[in-house]
Order: structure tokens, then sequence, then C-alpha cells
């Protein structure tokens, strides 16, 4: 959430292209879920 939003600043600002703010977004969702998973497999009684 947080590096969501410093990366659609980074956009305004002219830092990244629109495209390459998709390609960062895309990333962080998927290492998100792979994180997510690690988490579950690490405390499953949870």
């Amino acid at each position: 959430m947080e590096f969501e939003t410093l990366v659609r600043i980074a956009v305004r600002l002219g830092y990244l292209k629109p495209r390459e703010e998709s390609e960062v977004l895309s990333g962080t969702d998927e290492i998100g879920k792979m994180l997510s998973g690690l988490r579950r497999s690490l405390n499953p009684q949870s």
C-alpha cells in the first residue's frame, strides 16, 4: 500500500513511465502472494 503510493508518485513526478508502474505493481502483487503462501505454510495452525 505505501509502496504502491510511492510508485504512483514516482510516475507523476516523471521518474517512472506508466508502463513501468504497471510492471512494478504486478511484480509486488506476485511477491505478496508468495509471501502469504510462505506464511501459511510455516504457521498452518492459524
